[in-house]
């Protein structure tokens, strides 16, 4: 590998991250009365610092797909392994998922706070 290349992988960011790949096992609809119990399990995790991003799928038409994408900070595989398994679609046997190491690298975040009226916004 030419030096150039390897000092450019040296100055990214590196961050060691794990993805949660999760599908549906049923219709998206059944996960309906369980949303309310997945929703606080995941904004706990956020409050807690455990959480990167997550979200559903969606087509090109703006339709739910089934499944997500759940990114986590956590110290091993086996950590973020348990925490799949707690999200309540998952206790529930209303969804499967798959773990992967993800290291970020490159990207962007935009964050623009108003004084006037303390208003954030990120992009």
């Amino acid at each position: 590998m030419a030096s150039n290349v390897r000092e450019r992988l040296a100055g990214l960011l590196g961050l060691p991250l794990f993805a949660i790949l999760s599908s549906d096992v049923e219709d998206p609809q059944v996960l309906e009365p369980h949303l309310n119990d997945h929703l606080d399990y995941m904004i706990g995790l956020e409050k807690h610092g455990l959480l990167f991003g997550s979200g559903p799928f969606k087509n090109s038409r703006g339709h739910l797909t089934g499944g997500g994408l759940t990114i986590v900070r956590a110290p091993t595989f086996e950590d973020a392994r348990r925490l799949a398994e707690q999200d309540p679609f998952v206790k529930n046997g209303l969804r499967t998922f798959d773990v992967r190491s993800w290291t970020l690298s490159e990207g962007s975040l935009t964050l623009t706070i108003s004084f006037s009226d303390q208003s954030v916004k990120v992009v």
